[in-house]
């Protein structure tokens, strides 16, 4: 399992961050942007303990299926699945739950052979 910190910045660059390594924030290099937000550093990303900033991400990630319409079978097959159990994970109530299979279906994502439109691409 990922930690917390690869977790969040793997989701937090899907949700249309940009990481930028060389910058610094309140003394600390490593900061993150994104248009019309706050720049944050990575301790202040919260997607794996707030509803708040996860659920955006997961609606995003169901948004997938009307933005590419994976019509090839297995891609089809493997997002339909893993919607499912995103899906399930969030109506366990349980956020880690919900944070682990976020980040599982965003590795899928990123490791598609070419990379997918995500909303507002």
């Amino acid at each position: 399992m990922k930690s917390i910190e690869q977790g969040n910045k793997l989701i937090a660059e899907f949700d249309g961050y940009t990481y930028d390594p060389q910058k610094i924030l309140n003394g600390q290099s490593g900061v993150f942007y994104k248009k019309e937000k706050m720049p944050l550093l990575i301790g202040q990303l919260k997607y794996h303990s707030s509803w708040d900033h996860l659920i955006p991400v997961c609606a995003k990630f169901d948004s997938l299926y009307v933005v590419n319409a994976f019509d090839v079978g297995d891609d089809r097959e493997r997002y339909h699945d893993l919607s499912e159990m995103l899906d399930n994970s969030v109506t366990m109530y349980e956020i880690e739950r919900a944070w682990v299979a976020l980040v599982e279906c965003i590795e899928w994502f990123n490791a598609l052979p070419a990379p997918p439109k995500t909303e507002g691409q």
